[in-house]
């Protein structure tokens, strides 16, 4: 889990740092982002990881699964 993880945030990271930062389209400014976390209401944010990483995390952790049947 720790190479998978590895390879995702070099890949965001690798992207962020050679295009216009985190933003991907949309207005390129945190002036009016999101109320506690800044993100982008114009555009796609790729800080949003973080978000989805924490809800898979926490849902691993309570022993429920990724896709229940």
């Amino acid at each position: 889990m720790i190479e998978q993880g590895c390879v995702l945030g070099s890949a965001t990271g690798a992207y962020m740092s050679n295009g216009t930062g985190h933003w991907v389209g949309g207005v390129q400014s945190d002036t009016n982002g999101s109320l506690f976390f800044g993100w982008s209401r114009t555009g796609g944010d790729l800080r949003l990881w973080t978000a989805v990483t924490l809800a898979v995390f926490v849902q691993a952790m309570m022993g429920r699964p990724l896709f229940p049947v």
